[in-house]
């Protein structure tokens, strides 16, 4: 007879490995082999880090974009261009028609046409490859100034008085243009041509509200602007 505390077959390990214990167990090789392999995952996550500056600073980063120029009246002109870093440091010259790649940032551009005012150290904003405007104007040297009423009515009729400075040794002709809310909404008259002499000129212009509106036509805080065609003041 046995005692209810003793093994029939002798001696015999009653106790049952832990979970804890068979996952430490299986883990352990594991471990190890991580340990040993270390430098070579930590070599491959650096060269993954250094693949995607590489990417970026010489692929990912590139943009290919071109220089629309036009006159102050919106039509295309021809244009030489020289593109330079901030240092000054030119990178390429091209013409308006033409493609350049260039990385994300910040240059600056000369922008020339005999007939037009040269642009000199202008600064561009590289982020995309959308084309960058550029404005030019003539080479005049005109001044436009004069009082444009604060309030008119529908079918009023008015005279203002403007002034043209010309800076230039000899005559110029001129043309007026009047943009804003007012381009549709009034008829712009003046007798042409104006030939402006060297010093003011005195120019008087008739300008009539049309008799038919439409609500967006009219109203509190519209803007109306007289300058000089080719010119954007």
């Amino acid at each position: 007879m046995h005692d209810k505390y003793d093994s029939p077959h002798g001696e015999e390990d009653l106790y049952e490995e832990d979970p804890m214990d068979k996952a430490k167990e299986t883990m352990e090789p594991i471990v190890e082999t991580i340990k040993e392999k270390k430098m070579l995952i930590i070599g491959g996550i650096i060269a993954i880090v250094v693949l995607f500056f590489l990417y970026s600073f010489f692929i990912g980063s590139n943009r290919e974009v071109s220089f629309n120029v036009s006159d102050t009246e919106g039509d295309t002109i021809s244009a030489s261009i020289k593109v330079s870093d901030l240092e000054g440091n030119e990178i390429q010259r091209l013409k308006s028609n033409e493609k350049i790649t260039l990385k994300t940032g910040t240059y600056k551009i000369d922008v020339l046409n005999s007939d037009y005012k040269a642009i000199t150290g202008k600064q561009i904003e590289i982020t995309d490859n959308d084309p960058v405007e550029i404005e030019m104007e003539i080479d005049k040297d005109l001044e436009l100034s004069g009082d444009f009423p604060q309030t008119l009515v529908t079918g009023q009729k008015t005279t203002i008085e403007l002034t043209i400075t010309s800076e230039e040794s000899l005559q110029t002709e001129v043309e007026l243009v009047l943009e804003g809310d007012a381009e549709k909404a009034m008829d712009f008259e003046y007798q042409k041509p104006i030939i402006a002499n060297p010093g003011a000129n005195q120019i008087i212009a008739t300008i009539k509200v049309k008799s038919t509106l439409t609500d967006k036509d009219t109203g509190e805080n519209k803007k109306a602007t007289i300058r000089i065609k080719g010119l954007s003041n």
